[in-house]
């Protein structure tokens, strides 16, 4: 089995996988090169996609979950796997989410019908915990 280091916290984990099981950090290839083109989103209609990532290294081990809701209605549960969640939505609202790993904290966004959304959890700059970002998801096309 191939070994390689965490670029950002140097641990040393399994080439097989995606994400560093130790601090969550995405692994990126050198193989694949990346050119942006910022393009309007494929989504049409009322539909709104959401794709939520998988909860990072530490809060994985204590069996974080992520939850979203929409005018109180669960769209969205798991952190165990990449996933997106589609839903109608006939007017701009509200996207609650909660991250049980911080029970206390709901973290509220607006979402609009026709857009698509993406839900970030990194390792804060300052190295310790995560810092939460959610923002439009624009197409990239890779050539």
């Amino acid at each position: 089995m191939a070994i390689t280091n965490c670029p950002n916290c140097g641990a040393r984990y399994s080439a097989d996988k995606l994400f560093c099981e130790y601090c969550g950090t995405r692994k990126v290839s050198e193989k694949v090169v990346e050119k942006e083109h910022k393009a309007e989103p494929k989504n049409q209609g009322n539909r709104v996609n959401i794709t939520f990532p998988v909860i990072p290294g530490k809060l994985l081990i204590n069996c974080a979950r992520i939850e979203a809701f929409v005018k109180n209605v669960k769209v969205y549960e798991g952190g165990f796997e990449i996933a997106t969640s589609t839903f109608e939505l006939s007017e701009p609202s509200t996207l609650s989410i909660k991250i049980s790993r911080w029970p206390e904290k709901t973290f509220k966004y607006p979402i609009e019908p026709g857009k698509n959304y993406e839900l970030v959890l990194r390792v804060a700059d300052s190295g310790y915990g995560f810092d939460v970002d959610f923002k439009q998801k624009i197409d990239i096309i890779k050539i």
